[in-house]
């Protein structure tokens, strides 16, 4: 068989072969896409923009990725090894996916990071990162000081409720019905809806933040064009700004939530549900349905309590409001 006829050919630069991966996570709205995005531009231009992607050796991505691990960043070598590894493979696999006509690049047939093997000394460390309660104290403290800033919103209202960037970003007035205090998603990361029953403080900043806007706005318009959301890119450069060092807005938000919310007597199932971790087992299901009630909703708001209380108890900024 041969390459999908319904695709068109592009040429296999390096350029291409990255702006189609590129193109490929911002199409489905990736949360990642402005970390990747920096990764592989730095690789473009080590490489040469104009260099033949089917000409990329293994030596030479050896090459690129011994210079960042010789600077210290082990884990951020590894991690640039995943993401060259992503970007070939899909290349290589574009052209043969019958289910869309856009970011194929043909002509690549084999990956060079497959001859390179990966520090898996280096990858068990890349996820254990979160902000000591010292680093959670400065970095609420930052966030109240710029409080208008929609990029200081969306990152406090991710710390709350533990949420991803791009689900925060993107919501709308409608997302949140002030009623029964109940925040939902139509679509998440997890490819099912998500709700949650916030309590009286995340309603109070919620209702701050939607004061004076119809239905289909959205909450964190951007400040370039209000018709569009403020982008994830525009957060995580805000975030980079605070200089918190090897740390991303996810290890800030979500994963110190996750972890600190659990020393606030909240469970590891309750703290699931509340940031939708993708657990399709038989009693995850019925998990589910009991948020669904009543005293699931209650259960929910009592956590956020907790959680709320605890983020207080750290800084000499309160959080109430």
């Amino acid at each position: 068989m041969g390459i999908n006829p319904f695709i068109p050919k592009a040429t296999t630069t390096i350029e291409n072969v990255i702006s189609a991966y590129l193109g490929s996570l911002e199409s489905r709205g990736a949360s990642s896409h402005y970390h990747i995005s920096r990764v592989l531009t730095k690789a473009m231009q080590h490489f040469g923009k104009d260099t033949n992607a089917s000409e990329i050796s293994p030596a030479m991505v050896c090459d690129f990725l011994g210079s960042i691990y010789s600077r210290g960043s082990e884990a951020m070598a590894d991690r640039a090894h995943s993401i060259l590894k992503a970007c070939f493979n899909h290349s290589i696999k574009s052209p043969y996916n019958y289910r869309t006509k856009a970011f194929a690049v043909n002509g690549i047939t084999s990956n060079p990071l497959d001859m390179v093997p990966a520090d898996r000394k280096a990858s068990s460390h890349v996820c254990n990162r979160f902000l000591t309660k010292e680093e959670l104290s400065s970095f609420l403290v930052r966030l109240e000081n710029d409080s208008e800033h929609p990029a200081s919103k969306i990152l406090r209202l991710c710390v709350l409720i533990g949420s991803r960037l791009i689900e925060s970003a993107s919501l709308k007035v409608s997302s949140y019905n002030p009623e029964t205090k109940v925040l939902k998603w139509e679509t998440t990361k997890t490819g099912v809806p998500h709700q949650i029953c916030v309590n009286d403080y995340i309603h109070s900043l919620m209702m701050e933040w939607i004061k004076g806007k119809e239905q289909n706005d959205f909450i964190f318009p951007s400040m370039k064009n209000s018709m569009l959301h403020t982008s994830v890119d525009t957060v995580q450069k805000y975030f980079d700004r605070l200089g918190f060092k090897d740390c991303t807005s996810r290890d800030a938000c979500r994963r110190t939530f996750k972890v600190w919310i659990q020393s606030c007597a909240v469970s590891k199932e309750l703290a699931d549900r509340l940031q939708n971790h993708s657990d399709r087992s038989v009693s995850s299901r019925h998990y589910d349905r009991h948020f669904m009630c009543e005293d699931g909703m209650k259960e929910m708001q009592n956590a956020f309590d907790r959680w709320v209380s605890f983020l207080n108890s750290l800084s000499k900024f309160s959080m109430v409001a």
